[in-house]
């Protein structure tokens, strides 16, 4: 391995650690609802493991949390601007919860990806 690629394996194997002590749910996707990257919080919250990597959130998460996942996902986009929202699921134990969601546009290399940052009510 090269010492770059070494040295941006590393800066993410740094990234990933930090963002996996960070309370806040975490998730990067694309603008299809593909998840990107998720932190701890979020595995943890949805009973799920890291092999939703790659998987579409209307595959991973409850169908209309994420069906309004994906169109306000549609919305920021359209507003190229972050917003803030509430949306609610009911997970597995049968029980509603409230989240209080920043969703914000990520711009690499050509692609329009979505960052959203979640905290339970």
């Amino acid at each position: 391995m090269s010492e770059v690629a070494q040295e941006i394996r590393n800066s993410y194997t740094i990234f990933e650690k930090f963002m996996d002590y960070c309370p806040i749910i975490s998730v990067l996707m694309d603008d299809r609802g593909m998840i990107i990257f998720a932190n701890k919080s979020f595995f943890k919250t949805f009973h799920l493991s890291k092999k939703v990597i790659g998987m579409n959130v209307l595959e991973v998460l409850p169908i209309d949390f994420a069906k309004n996942c994906l169109k306000n996902n549609e919305l920021l986009l359209e507003l190229n601007f972050p917003i803030n929202t509430v949306e609610r699921a009911v997970l597995n134990d049968n029980k509603e919860y409230v989240f209080d969601m920043c969703k914000f546009p990520v711009k690499f290399d050509g692609a329009s990806l979505i960052g959203c940052w979640a905290r339970q009510q």
